[in-house]
């Protein structure tokens, strides 16, 4: 059985290999999740340029598989199936007025403005303060600079301590530098 017979069947029987039933509707419901995860990735890929029907003109397809097994090309090809699926849905229900139309959401704007902004702080003090910046060199510098701060960084964290030592939450769906009480600051 193929998560896309759950996704577009009305009614199924699950036969899954599972201890008992209640691991059954857990392995389903990790499932559902990353399939949602899936959708929703290509919702926001639309998004980008919601007026270019051929955009996005390419599609990192991941897997809803991913963290549990490999994808071999039957999952692949069934993540593509779903990607497409879900493209084609979110245009349709978009165009009937159903779903916002995120290129004239106020919401949205501001929140683009607002990063747009912050996004020019940091790379404007980035231009002060390291000499060649988009050089490999001066990439590795900016990070170990601390200016692009990685907290739950697990590998090579001693070699990087100023970048985390930086603390960040989620705050309203954005990645934010907060204080060590936890209160939002500005990047720079």
């Amino acid at each position: 059985m193929k998560i896309t017979d759950v996704l577009w069947s009305d009614s199924i029987v699950l036969n899954f290999q599972a201890e008992n039933r209640d691991t059954a509707v857990q392995h389903l419901v990790n499932l559902l999740s990353r399939v949602r995860s899936l959708n929703t990735k290509t919702a926001l890929m639309d998004d980008i340029e919601p007026e270019n029907s051929f955009s996005p003109p390419i599609i990192h397809v991941v897997s809803y598989s991913e963290g549990f097994r490999l994808a071999d090309p039957e999952i692949v090809e069934e993540s593509i199936r779903i990607t497409r699926h879900a493209l084609a849905e979110y245009r349709r229900l978009k165009k009937k007025g159903w779903i916002d139309d995120m290129d004239r959401h106020e919401e949205v704007r501001r929140r683009t403005e607002g990063l747009i902004t912050e996004a020019h702080l940091v790379l404007d003090r980035i231009n002060r303060e390291v000499p060649q910046p988009l050089t490999a060199e001066g990439l590795y510098r900016v990070f170990a600079s601390g200016f692009l701060p990685v907290p739950y960084l697990w590998e090579c964290r001693e070699e990087f301590p100023a970048a985390v030592a930086r603390h960040t939450r989620v705050v309203r769906g954005a990645v934010v530098r907060v204080d060590k009480r936890g209160k939002a600051n500005s990047p720079y």
